[in-house]
């Protein structure tokens, strides 16, 4: 009987294993460096309006392309980025398309000159940067005569990263340059831009 209530006990008994806990390893994300300077081309598709109210009013379209240069610097804080940029055209044309009064259906205007000098507030989404940008613009525009003045534009753009050093982007912005001086047209012209740029 002792025997038999020896094996019975035994046959009962789980073997019990201790398993050491095992550490998760967590990578952190990366984060792309976007502090420092960066300088790189970009070429904007032109639309928007211009209208005149006044004895001989008019409304018209825009339509363009332009070419232009720039050079900024970021600073980034945390995941979130600062900078300040400055962008000069280097080229430009396009034609106003009549939908109100004008001298027949449309007309030709060259750019000389185009400027944007602001600053840049963003933050890291998608392993790219978001941002919005505000500032001060700068048109001398040829529409048979010469025509210039100063305003005002806010816009949003991406850009990511393609290379430790090349990025590429996109940006949409809104002018604001109220009537041009010597023609009482307000112009409110919206670009969609493509870029090229390397980050020193």
């Amino acid at each position: 009987m002792l025997l038999t209530a020896t094996v019975a006990q035994a046959g009962n008994l789980e073997e019990v294993i201790d398993v050491p806990p095992v550490a998760s390893i967590v990578t952190p994300a990366e984060v792309s460096d976007w502090t420092g300077f960066y300088a790189g081309l970009q070429f904007d598709a032109v639309a928007g309006k211009t209208e005149r109210d006044s004895l001989s009013s008019f409304k018209a379209d825009l339509e363009g392309s332009i070419v232009s240069g720039f050079v900024g610097y970021r600073w980034a804080v945390g995941r979130y980025i600062v900078g300040a940029e400055l962008d000069i055209a280097l080229n430009g044309d396009g034609r106003m398309i009549y939908t109100e009064g004008g001298l027949g259906p449309e007309r030709p205007y060259d750019i000389n000159s185009a400027l944007r000098f602001g600053g840049e507030f963003g933050g890291e989404l998608g392993g790219g940067l978001a941002y919005m940008g505000l500032g001060f613009t700068m048109l001398d525009v040829k529409l048979d005569s010469e025509f210039d003045d100063q305003g005002y534009y806010v816009g949003i753009g991406y850009d990511y990263f393609v290379t430790d050093s090349i990025m590429v982007g996109v940006e949409i912005n809104y002018h604001d340059f109220g009537e041009l001086d010597g023609a009482s047209d307000r112009v409110t012209p919206i670009t969609l831009g493509m870029s090229a740029a390397y980050k020193f």
